[in-house]
């Protein structure tokens, strides 16, 4: 599938791995996305949010406020993240969010 994202979102390229890394880096115990292999789409230019997608079936869709702390949170609240159950349902009521 592919995505025209709307601005402020931009497609993720080069830089993805990034994203991904950072996001292991931060998600502890307790945190929804704990566990999950997720893959960064992209990101929005006017803060810290990242869409991801699970690389697992069914997939899990999810935007991530990365806190660039580079360790797990203690909090299992952060990163704070909002879960859609598919690209489509983000397209539909997240994308702007």
């Amino acid at each position: 599938m592919v995505i025209e994202f709307l601005e402020p979102w931009v497609a993720l390229e080069a830089n993805a791995d990034f994203f991904q890394r950072e996001l292991v880096a931060e998600v502890g115990t307790g945190h929804p996305l704990h566990g999950r292999e997720m893959r960064a789409v992209a990101r929005r230019e006017d803060c810290d949010d990242v869409l991801f997608v699970s690389t697992d079936e069914p997939p899990l869709v999810a935007v991530a406020h990365l806190t660039y702390g580079r360790r797990p949170e203690t909090d299992p609240r952060f990163p704070w993240t909002t879960i859609f159950e598919s690209i489509e349902e983000w397209i539909e009521r997240g994308h702007e969010s």
